[in-house]
């Protein structure tokens, strides 16, 4: 996708674009990319630009 491309794939909460970035981290993942990094996020003049930071969690024990 250019930088003056829209994507229309039904993302419209919240929790809907949460799913897909946990879709998307874990495929990723499970492909041997490496992903934990910083990624600028650049969309022309009609979208605004991101940044965003992607490092690794520790898994939270049992309460």
């Amino acid at each position: 996708m250019d930088e003056n491309s829209t994507s229309h794939d039904g993302i419209s909460t919240a929790e809907e674009l949460e799913e897909s970035l946990v879709q998307l981290l874990r495929s990723a993942y499970e492909n041997g990319v490496s992903i934990e990094t910083s990624y600028e996020i650049r969309n022309g003049q009609a979208v605004p630009d991101w940044e965003v930071l992607i490092h690794k969690l520790a898994k939270k024990g049992p309460d």
